[in-house]
């Protein structure tokens, strides 16, 4: 599942840099420069959700169906 279809992000790309820089909207925003000019803006508009996906997907409570 892409998290960020312009940035070509994968929820497990984000997971596991996850695992590195944390999971935080301001983490994930730094890694995958959600805020660039270069972004469609889409991703940042959901980041908390995305950072609450990438949690669950750490925590292992989200599972693949």
């Amino acid at each position: 599942m892409y998290v960020c279809v312009c940035k070509g992000v994968r929820l497990s790309e984000a997971v596991e840099s996850a695992k590195r820089r944390g999971s935080s909207p301001e983490a994930l925003k730094e890694t995958w420069g959600f805020d660039d000019a270069d972004a469609c803006g889409r991703c940042l508009n959901h980041i908390e959700r995305i950072s609450q996906l990438v949690e669950l997907k750490l925590e292992g409570l989200l599972v693949k169906r």
